[in-house]
């Protein structure tokens, strides 16, 4: 990227899944994936030993409430769970054998950290499965700023709060959704890159 050779991008805004790593999903995605069926067997233990019931009626009502869009609501307000307190139980899964395609994606923001340019990442998964993730990806302490689903409601609401403390014509966002990660961007004047694969990123340190 001809920005980014040129030093002009001083900070980097790093969406997570399908932008660092792809799961073994539909299109490389969540939907199908170990990782959903994971946090759904999770789900349906902690609810079926909370409800006293067989995990076959759990699965059933999750899966009714979940094509509501209420589950998480009505069973925080019952069992007084925060968002964190539910990720922290259902979502603190190895993520070894679950992601993949990443290599390249590790290589290249590990250049970004070695050039100084400041690494924030901006993603909707819970800050345990985040956690996890980079230490087996050993990225740990490349990020100064992490934005994780527990901190907002929608990704663009962040972009703004990042704006603010910063020149626009130096930001750099990178990601594989154009709804979330690369049009809310562009409307702060950020630069972005549109990835569909982890791969895509080694394009990134070409001048062109």
């Amino acid at each position: 990227m001809k920005e980014l050779c040129e030093g002009k991008i001083k900070t980097a805004i790093f969406d997570m899944d399908g932008t660092i790593y792809e799961l073994d999903g539909d299109n490389g995605g969540f939907k199908n994936s170990s990782l959903q069926k994971k946090v759904k067997e999770n789900t349906a233990k902690l609810f079926s030993k909370k409800e006293n019931i067989s995990l076959k009626k759990t699965n059933k009502l999750i899966d009714e409430l979940n094509e509501k869009g209420t589950f998480l609501s009505v069973y925080a307000e019952k069992y007084g769970l925060t968002r964190k307190d539910f990720f922290d139980i259902v979502w603190n899964i190895d993520p070894e054998s679950i992601v993949t395609n990443y290599h390249e994606s590790v290589e290249v923001i590990t250049e970004l950290a070695n050039r100084n340019i400041e690494l924030i990442l901006l993603t909707q998964a819970p800050q345990v499965w985040q956690n996890n993730v980079f230490s087996f990806l050993n990225l740990q302490n490349m990020f100064g700023e992490v934005y994780t689903g527990e901190t907002f409601m929608h990704k663009p609401e962040i972009f703004p709060k990042i704006s603010a403390s910063r020149r626009p014509n130096t930001v750099l966002a990178i990601g594989d959704q154009l709804e979330t990660d690369i049009l809310p961007a562009s409307e702060q004047g950020f630069f972005t890159f549109h990835v569909q694969t982890p791969k895509d990123l080694l394009k990134l340190l070409k001048d062109d």
